[in-house]
């Protein structure tokens, strides 16, 4: 979100919330979602997402006609995160929320069979740890750009087998 968020922009469009100790500011209802679906898809829709959907599900369900979908859907693209923003929304829906605020361009899910995966994983409550090739899997079916999860995994596996130097002694596998 950094390419489309950033703080002055945030700060512009927040908005003062009233609380007993005192005014604060709080990102737009666009931003907010933006947000969400941000953080869904950098945990890459495992359990640590569902406090993501569940604020975005109750911020649809009561300020849902407040969400500019032009600058939602614009984000998403600036963003590069038009896939996983999708699968997020995909998710919202295919779980219970109403978005029927959601404009039918948004409501295409155009992201397939990791998206499935991830529905099943859950409506069973994610009953099993995914594997590391799992959550591999995930992370390149459910990211913006497949080849920056795949490259970020690459180096990964090679900083696993490459020889470190402790103290000035290699120690390498």
């Amino acid at each position: 979100m950094h390419l489309v968020l950033s703080t002055a922009a945030v700060f512009v469009a927040a908005q003062a919330l009233q609380t007993s100790e005192g005014e604060i500011l709080v990102p737009s209802t666009t931003h907010m979602l933006l947000l969400s679906a941000s953080h869904a898809a950098r945990d890459l829709f495992g359990p640590s997402t569902a406090k993501s959907l569940i604020d975005a599900a109750l911020l649809l369900r009561r300020q849902g006609h407040k969400v500019d979908w032009a600058e939602f859907e614009e984000g998403m693209v600036k963003g590069r995160v038009t896939r996983p923003g999708r699968g997020f929304l995909g998710l919202l829906e295919r779980l219970g929320t109403d978005v029927t605020c959601l404009p039918p361009v948004l409501r295409e899910n155009t992201v397939g069979g990791e998206f499935e995966r991830a529905l099943d994983d859950y409506v069973a409550m994610f009953p099993d740890d995914p594997s590391l090739l799992e959550r591999a899997r995930r992370e390149i079916m459910l990211c913006a750009e497949p080849a920056v999860a795949m490259g970020r995994n690459w180096m990964r596996l090679k900083d696993l087998f490459r020889r470190v130097r402790i103290g000035g002694v290699e120690d390498g596998a």
